[in-house]
């Protein structure tokens, strides 16, 4: 009788109650507030577990009453939404929760637009031909239908300018999609296990085989020729920002904004920088020099100290076009503009501010750091989240590679005989 409820719509405010104990679904009327507050003759009315008999009920006993104050020309809403124990209900119940709304505006934004397109996507084979994935109760789906899903979603058909039909994959969206249903599905399986097929979340281990590379990694040339350009136009808290984001390896998606004065050798931290990880909710103060006193971030050191000046308040990266009197942070599309215009002026490939910290992060795999030490400079949380940013590059091979060869000397000194 489960199975039934989630393709009925309930009647007005009729809801469902999931028992753990007694492992079954039970149907009562809740009367509205301001219905109770106008001394509704049923404020609550237990139904039962049979669907049939529970309608059933209502028609009989709720219902009259109902029309009696429809009568009174006091309308009754009626509720419009997904149905009980779809996908598209469970991204509603998601957002409700504790983890969701602990995670950060920008994150959340990205969540709601992910669960958004996969609710939305029509699947075109299989049981569910022909119907939105959203509408699919979850305890239909499985890891077969997950992987199913995921080879349609993987491509989408576009038009190109002769009208032609093509058909273009997006790897790196769709696996994002995946691993955001994932995330929700673990947020409410503690409280609604009895939705999922045995209890397992069918999109954890979905077989992904298809990565698509993001966008390269700023190298130690590139960003000395982007330092050294934004230096002779006066825009030293735009090379102070991308040496930022390279140094520290920060998330350009907080910094840039947010960051004051106080946050770089403030009270009590004189010899410090404070960097907020507003993603994962992490800030950490790390040391500016080194026991011997020798500046650990020495180019950066210099432009941040040239910015805050002798300012007790205010933002630390201060766009050069505000007005002196009135020293006002950059704004996201400012930023990437001047960005861009930099980027142009001197020669260089396209770059975003983000693109820096991928690339400080590639230098540190490259230079041998362990993950440990990667993921305290990054403030990632998960290893495999700092696999993401580390590049396979010719540079890595290359110093690998000359340990091998270090390795082989090693031996013909001990009389093994090798190839040279």
């Amino acid at each position: 009788m489960f199975q039934v409820a989630q393709f009925v719509r309930l009647p007005p405010y009729v809801r469902h109650h999931w028992s753990e104990s007694k492992q079954r679904v039970f149907f009562r009327f809740e009367a509205s507030t301001r219905m109770r507050q106008e001394d509704f003759p049923m404020p609550y009315l237990t139904l039962g577990t049979d669907l049939m008999a529970a309608l059933s009920k209502y028609d009989r006993e709720v219902l009259p009453l109902l029309e009696a104050r429809s009568q009174n020309s006091v309308g009754i809403p009626i509720e419009t939404g997904p149905l009980y124990g779809t996908l598209a209900w469970a991204s509603r119940i998601y957002q409700g929760t504790v983890r969701f709304k602990n995670l950060a505006q920008s994150t959340q934004r990205v969540y709601h637009d992910s669960i958004r397109r996969c609710c939305t996507h029509v699947m075109q084979s299989g049981p569910f031909a022909g119907r939105s994935f959203g509408d699919i109760p979850m305890t239909l789906i499985t890891p077969a239908l997950v992987d199913d899903f995921y080879q349609e979603y993987l491509f989408v058909t576009d038009i190109d300018q002769d009208g032609n039909t093509v058909q273009r994959k997006r790897s790196r969206l769709a696996r994002g999609d995946i691993h955001t249903l994932r995330a929700m599905v673990n947020a409410i399986k503690r409280k609604h296990a009895h939705l999922l097929p045995k209890g397992v979340n069918p999109f954890a281990g979905a077989y992904m085989p298809h990565r698509s590379k993001g966008a390269p990694a700023v190298t130690l040339r590139q960003l000395a020729t982007f330092v050294r350009a934004a230096d002779c136009k006066g825009l030293f808290s735009l090379s102070a920002i991308v040496l930022f984001a390279w140094e520290m390896e920060a998330r350009v998606s907080h910094f840039p904004y947010k960051m004051t004065v106080s946050d770089y050798r403030g009270p009590h931290h004189e010899e410090e920088v404070l960097v907020r990880a507003e993603k994962v909710y992490q800030e950490r103060y790390f040391l500016l020099r080194d026991d011997d006193g020798k500046a650990l971030y020495p180019a950066l050191i210099e432009r941040l100290d040239k910015l805050k000046g002798n300012r007790t308040s205010g933002p630390l990266f201060v766009c050069e076009e505000s007005a002196a009197d009135e020293p006002r942070p950059w704004t996201n599309w400012r930023l990437n503009k001047a960005v861009a215009n930099i980027c142009k002026e001197s020669g260089l490939p396209h770059l975003t501010p983000t693109q820096f910290r991928t690339g400080g992060l590639t230098e540190s795999g490259t230079a041998g750091l362990t993950t440990t030490q990667i993921m305290s400079q990054s403030i990632h949380l998960t290893e495999d989240s700092v696999q993401i940013y580390i590049e396979k590059n010719q540079e890595t091979a290359m110093e690998g590679q000359k340990q091998r060869l270090r390795f082989r000397k090693r031996k013909a000194k001990r009389g093994i005989e090798i190839v040279t």
